[in-house]
């Protein structure tokens, strides 16, 4: 349940700040940096919180 609360708070946050950002540059500099910066974010926490993997998955 934390979890979901935590996806949902991050994606306003996001979807307001690129909507922001995109009134002042391109949209596609916006998609350009934010991939980049999610993609070293999302790694940072999946290191302390990742699980192990398994052959299911």
């Amino acid at each position: 349940m934390l979890s979901a609360l935590v996806a949902a708070v991050g994606y306003g946050i996001s979807d307001f700040v690129g909507g922001i950002a995109s009134r002042r540059v391109a949209a596609l500099r916006v998609v350009i940096v934010s991939y980049p910066l999610a993609l070293v974010l999302l790694t940072l926490l999946a290191v302390p919180f990742g699980g192990q993997i398994s052959a299911p998955a």
